[in-house]
């Protein structure tokens, strides 16, 4: 309305300065035709302009009635309203979607096939959690699809002013439209209709039952999540693939094949016009993609999976702390480590004897490093094996653990990994996964032949808890690093020649099988019956949630915090692991650069407590590097140095004492993260975070956010 004030202000200012001509110039205009018809032209323009713009508007400005009578292109979409079948609840809605009759799919890039058909009849069930939270599930009727079995972790906050904003809307009281000619849904700003949260309306929706889209066209440019991923914070245009893998470190390109990491978190963030933000979480633990072009409001998000149901989160209306905090409460708040994990971590691999360990960690303290925690890998098992302490190499370790911890504060996390040793005993206790023969699956790993622990079965989960509280109480360590929890292998699927499975569409174009399980893998219940959704292609990016909730459950009677660093993670993975790790991260400036953004993106997953390995997990990286990766590596809220045998190079004498005095100023402000880490484990919200969130309308804080 503004804008159309100042067209009409213009209007009248061209009529005013034609009514102020002098007689002459009035009756020289009259006698030059080609000048009045410039001025008739100019004020049609800006009255074209006006109206132009109010039809425009219109389309956003949202009627009382809850329903919205508008068309988009067919082929984007080919559901439409029952009007018969809507029915309303105090706080929610329920919509029937039928298919078109004769749908035409001529462009449409995924055809329906005998085996990936196009679902006739949906339910669509939208509700009003909090005024400003909104729930959306589209299901099919009367058939049950898998869904993420993670319950809504929603805990308010115990402060009464807190508890005032929650006040919850009625569903015909909120900004909620939806169309029916082709079904579409719209939510605006309750006290401002004219600001648009976002709208399907004109955006491309199909339900297939292996190709399932749903587009949103919101009204930003500065997008931010879709998580994990090495790139800057802002997500440019591009493709966005999530599904957890073990593919090393490789920078985002924003096209296919998708570079996705470990984690998957399909949690965005955006800034909306008004400066306020909003966010999308798309419940699915399905292979994931995300496209993200300019257009509609200011950018439209594609997600396409390939199996479940539609499930997606949407809050708005609030400062990033407000929305991060309305995400938490839905996943679950960080769990709090103990003020130790804060500190400097350090470990090295290849540390073969307990007398190498000694030399080690001896060396560091009469250097006086500062330091809370080291790190062991696989050498100190038997052969690789889980569980298993080589009490020969490693014979003492538990006095060793104790007198370390009593006289330096010194802690021991050793790696922990899923895969089981074929010829190991927890192997012929522990239920498997099993191959489409129910045959226990045999997979390749870097300690030889192993099976992987089906966590869905309760058996399971209490025989791995059991062999967890024995290792701790043989070694007397005081957390895990779980590693390779992508439930990654050395094979692409099965390790002998197979046919993968075929889709109608691939999320990233990578197989989906590449160094993991293959996806027609099954999960026994405890009597030893299949369901028909427990496979590898709808469970794998949870695995590592549940080896992480199993393995802190495991100390469920220690007086202590517990301290779990996971490379997998999946929304609801902080819970129970305090801390991320971003892996086998190779030296080199890029690398530095991405791991700042990385770190404010994993505290708004939840995870607070993550950071890359400092100078690089293999350690070639030159003295300037290490001194500066270091310098500010010492600002993670994970603080983490490990390098691998083969590759450790020493630093010099100068490195080293740039290094201490980095370390000793991190332990100067500890408590102060601490506090802000508690702070987050009790409300959610973000315990990084860049200036740009601190001051969302400062030009320069956003083009700077990547690195302040």
């Amino acid at each position: 309305m503004a804008i159309c004030g100042l067209c009409n202000v213009i209007t009248i200012l061209a009529i005013m300065r034609e009514e102020k001509l002098s007689d002459e110039a009035f009756a020289a205009s009259h006698t030059s035709p080609s000048k009045s018809k410039r001025v008739l032209i100019f004020l049609g323009i800006i009255f074209g302009l006006c109206v132009a713009f109010l039809l425009a508007l219109s389309a956003f400005t949202l009627p009382n009635d809850v329903r919205m009578q508008t068309s988009s292109s067919r082929y984007l979409n080919h559901y439409s309203v029952d009007r018969s079948s809507v029915t309303y609840g105090k706080f929610h809605v329920e919509l029937g979607l039928e298919l078109d009759a004769n749908p035409d799919f001529a462009q449409d890039p995924v055809r329906p096939t005998e085996t990936n058909r196009e679902l006739k009849n949906l339910k669509a069930i939208v509700t009003t959690e909090t005024d400003h939270r909104m729930h959306v599930k589209i299901v099919e009727v009367n058939v049950k699809r898998w869904e993420v079995p993670l319950k809504n972790q929603d805990k308010p906050r115990d402060d009464q002013d807190f508890l005032l904003t929650f006040q919850r809307y009625r569903i015909k009281q909120t900004g909620l439209k939806f169309t029916e000619d082709r079904f579409a849904l719209s939510l605006c700003d309750r006290d401002s209709p004219r600001d648009m949260v976002f709208t399907t309306e004109g955006t491309y929706f199909r339900y297939m039952q292996q190709y399932l889209v749903v587009e949103f066209s919101i009204p930003s440019e500065r997008i931010f999540g879709l998580g994990e991923r090495l790139s800057s914070m802002n997500l440019r245009e591009g493709n966005y693939t999530l599904f957890n893998r073990d593919q090393g470190a490789a920078i985002e390109t924003r096209a296919n094949p998708g570079n996705n990491l470990y984690g998957s978190h399909p949690f965005l963030l955006y800034q909306l016009h008004t400066g306020k933000f909003a966010g999308i979480f798309f419940k699915t633990s399905n292979a994931l993609q995300i496209n993200i072009r300019r257009g509609g409001l200011g950018s439209v998000v594609r997600f396409s999976t390939i199996g479940g149901v539609m499930d997606f989160y949407v809050f708005y209306k609030g400062d990033v702390e407000f929305i991060i905090e309305q995400y938490h409460a839905i996943v679950g708040r960080p769990v709090l480590p103990p003020l130790w994990a804060l500190g400097y971590h350090y470990g090295r691999g290849g540390i073969k004897s307990l007398d190498e360990l000694k030399k080690m960690v001896d060396g560091l303290v009469s250097k006086n490093v500062p330091m809370d925690a080291i790190w062991l890998d696989s050498e100190i098992l038997k052969n690789g094996t889980n569980f298993v302490l080589d009490s020969e190499k490693f014979k003492g370790l538990k006095e060793y653990v104790t007198k370390m911890k009593k006289d330096h504060n010194i802690h021991f996390i050793p790696v922990l990994e899923p895969g089981i040793k074929k010829d190991s005993s927890h192997f012929l206790v522990m239920d498997m996964i099993k191959d489409t023969k129910r045959e226990k699956f045999i997979g390749k790993t870097h300690v030889g032949e192993v099976g992987f622990p089906n966590f869905w079965n309760k058996k399971t989960q209490e025989t791995w808890k059991s062999a967890v509280r024995s290792f701790v109480a043989e070694t007397g360590v005081d957390g895990f690093w779980l590693n390779l929890n992508e439930f990654s292998h050395l094979c692409d699927g099965e390790c002998k020649p197979h046919t993968a499975k075929e889709y109608p569409f691939v999320p990233g174009g990578t197989p989906l099988e590449k160094n993991t399980l293959p996806m027609d893998a099954v999960y026994e219940t405890e009597s030893g019956q299949l369901s028909q959704f427990l496979t590898e292609f709808n469970v794998h990016s949870l695995n590592s949630l549940l080896m992480a909730n199993m393995t802190f459950n495991a100390f469920g009677d220690s007086p202590h915090r517990t301290f779990l660093a996971t490379r997998s993670s999946y929304p609801g993975t902080q819970q129970f692991a305090s801390a991320h790790w971003f892996g086998e991260t190779p030296p080199g400036w890029e690398h530095f650069r991405q791991s700042i953004p990385a770190v404010t993106n994993f505290a708004a997953f939840g995870l607070p407590l993550a950071g890359a390995s400092i100078c690089g997990f293999n350690s070639t990286a030159d003295d300037e590097l290490c001194e500066r990766w270091t310098q500010f590596g010492l600002l993670y809220p994970l603080s983490l140095n490990y390098k691998t045998e083969r590759l450790a190079k020493p630093i010099s004498e100068r490195s080293q004492a740039l290094a201490i005095n980095a370390i000793r100023s991190k332990y100067s402000i500890l408590r102060y993260i601490y506090t802000v880490v508690f702070e987050q484990s009790k409300y959610g919200g973000l315990a990084t975070r860049p200036v740009f969130f601190e001051f969302p309308k400062d030009a320069l804080a956003f083009r700077t956010m990547d690195r302040s």
